[in-house]
């Protein structure tokens, strides 16, 4: 069976970026990808902490203390190119779906909710074991602009 992009990137959460799945899977990727080593680019950044991403056109991977710890996906316009990119979201979610939508889809509410002041996007954290999704809203439109997944260990542990 033909995994899905989805199905990749959750399977690499919590893996090494020496394993070979890893390895693996940054060969098989075709398109161009730019590695920033020792980043400064996250909120999540801690002196004891080497944090790295691996930028692909449409997503990217967080590396922090040498294991896999949460991908980011960035959906700028809503396509049928990024609906094949991420096909295999849980409960059939695609990226033209608004807020109202992801949440009638998975049934539940989510988690946690918040609204950042400064830019008016709305972030809906799902549990969803073995993994956390965070989708990011649009303020007008409300339609999805990221989402983001972690293991759930791991987004515990920085709650």
């Amino acid at each position: 069976m033909h995994k899905t992009l989805y199905d990749e990137l959750v399977g690499l959460l919590g893996k090494s970026h020496t394993n070979k799945d890893f390895k693996s899977f940054l060969a098989s990727k075709r398109e161009p990808v730019q590695v920033v080593k020792d980043s400064k680019v996250t909120p999540y950044r801690s002196a004891s902490s080497k944090i790295s991403h691996y930028f692909f056109p449409h997503f990217s991977l967080v590396i922090k203390d040498s294991m896999v710890s949460e991908v980011y996906a960035f959906i700028n316009q809503p396509t049928k190119t990024t609906d094949a990119h991420f096909s295999g979201l849980p409960a059939g979610i695609i990226s033209g779906d608004k807020r109202l939508d992801v949440q009638r889809k998975l049934g539940i509410k989510p988690a946690h909710s918040k609204i950042i002041s400064r830019t008016g996007y709305t972030i809906d954290r799902y549990r969803l074991p073995p993994i956390v999704l965070s989708f990011w809203f649009a303020p007008d439109s409300q339609l999805m602009t990221e989402f983001r997944m972690k293991l759930t260990e791991m987004s515990e542990a920085e709650a």
